[in-house]
């Protein structure tokens, strides 16, 4: 009974990630319609239009990205996950109302501005969560987007637009009301210096009574992370710790903290480096165009069908990682599951590009390549930045990596369809293969094992690497 509540406020975060899934890839169960002569628009889309719908969402988020490490200390955790949740009750409001194009890529403009989101996830659960679920209740949190991709392959399959803004409409305001009745994380609450409702927070996640030696173990452990000296951690500079001007009771800067820890900027490093490897695999491209992508691969073949089953072949696959995570750990699992899919990837791109075998073997590899993109890229680099950094420094490490993984996923939104018409989808799949191995490579000597250890020792671990 001690996790309950923990798992009960992971599963409100999950629905509403699988929120932001439905209106996340709505372009995918769109993108012909819009541009067709049946379009429910005021006009057809150009083919610009349709490739700004299809990246705008991940465009927006680094407009916000670089405030969201201030709001999440100034107004807490759960406060900034309803904020980022407002965007998706606006977008669909705007889908509603209006039936322009410009309504629409305006919509997708706003379903961005939640993709903070991804920040604000991982901080979280990583504060409220026992080491020993921490990982899986991150991964089941990811897997809900994929189902709200699903649900949108779905509904675009048999629903009728308006049927679905309305839809939407009435899933994300729902979203938005459960999660008024969840707890501030109590590591925001101690570094505030509210203990008190520190306690009451640990005692409602721990299921037990405020006064437990349990609360007040953990309150302590919460007073000794947030109290850790750099100097502890790593060797200082000696001209640094001179300095006159320094306090040593004086707490350090976000930036400064930054500049002096040696740890903290390698683990940015290494975090934002990994994104880059993970994300082209290919992953976020598959689900934003599955339709239209299947429509290329198999034409013979059902495309809200075949993305269905992508969808769920990777919830499956995302589920079988929670377990994984906790298991055989975040390091192994990406680098296994990495050189798989850089293999899956070759094959599966000589089958596109050659045609070497039926319509039904290019499915087949394709499920194989949701098994294994889940499993390893679209999952650790995702939990590894909820558990590598300091409470002094998360927010601000956190943002950076999650601008960062919009930026990435912006570019590769948007070179796709070129790409796709120079040099087909068979070639795409072999530079997808190239990042896998890379990735594979990269992770083998630069990513530290984090499961079940306490951030201070990841902190050290990062030291040790060369």
């Amino acid at each position: 009974m001690a996790i309950v509540q923990q798992v009960l406020t992971t599963a409100i975060i999950c629905y509403n990630f699988v929120s932001m899934g439905i209106l996340f890839t709505l372009p995918s169960s769109t993108f012909v319609l819009f541009s067709s002569d049946n379009t429910t628009l005021d006009r057809i889309m150009t083919e610009t239009e349709i490739s700004i719908m299809g990246s705008l969402s991940s465009a927006s988020p680094m407009i916000v990205m670089p405030f969201c490490g201030y709001v999440l200390d100034k107004i807490g955790r759960k406060r900034c996950l309803m904020l980022f949740t407002l965007p998706q009750v606006l977008g669909w409001m705007l889908l509603v109302i209006f039936n322009k194009v410009e309504a629409v890529i305006c919509s997708m403009f706003m379903c961005g501005l939640s993709g903070p989101l991804y920040l604000v996830a991982p901080v979280y659960i990583n504060e409220y969560c026992e080491k020993s679920i921490r990982g899986s209740m991150t991964t089941y949190v990811l897997i809900s987007y994929i189902v709200g991709t699903m649900v949108s392959y779905l509904m675009g399959g048999f629903l009728e637009y308006r049927a679905i803004a309305y839809s939407g409409l009435s899933i994300s305001i729902f979203g938005l009301a459960i999660e008024c009745f969840m707890k501030e994380s109590p590591i925001n609450l101690m570094m505030k210096g509210r203990e008190e409702e520190a306690a009451e927070a640990v005692a409602f996640f721990k299921s037990c009574d405020v006064n437990s030696k349990e609360v007040i173990e953990e309150i302590g452990n919460i007073r000794r992370i947030i109290s850790l000296d750099i100097e502890k951690i790593e060797a200082i500079p000696e001209e640094e710790k001179l300095r006159p001007q320094e306090n040593k009771n004086d707490k350090l800067s976000v930036w400064k903290y930054l500049i002096v820890s040696r740890s903290t900027r390698r683990a940015l490093v290494i975090s934002m480096l990994l994104f880059v490897t993970c994300l082209s695999q290919g992953g976020v491209i598959v689900q934003m165009f599955a339709e239209p992508l299947f429509k290329v691969a198999v034409p013979n073949i059902s495309a809200t069908l075949a993305s269905v089953l992508f969808a769920l072949v990777s919830i499956a696959a995302g589920l079988y990682a929670a377990h994984l995570v906790e298991r055989v750990g975040r390091r192994m699992l990406v680098i296994v599951a990495s050189l798989l899919n850089g293999f899956c990837c070759a094959v599966l791109g000589t089958q596109l590009h050659f045609l070497w075998g039926p319509g039904w073997l290019t499915v087949v590899f394709m499920l194989v390549y949701a098994v294994n993109y889940t499993l390893g890229a679209g999952t650790i680099p995702n939990i590894l930045v909820g558990e590598i950094f300091l409470p002094e420094i998360k927010s601000l490490a956190t943002t950076f990596c999650t601008e960062w993984l919009f930026f990435v996923s912006f570019i590769l939104l948007y070179i796709f369809p070129l790409l796709l018409n120079k040099i087909g989808l068979g070639l795409i799949f072999f530079i997808f293969s190239g990042f896998s191995f890379a990735s594979t490579i990269f992770s083998f000597i630069y990513v530290p094992e984090t499961k079940g250890i306490e951030v201070d020792e990841i902190q050290r671990r990062f030291l040790k690497i060369k």
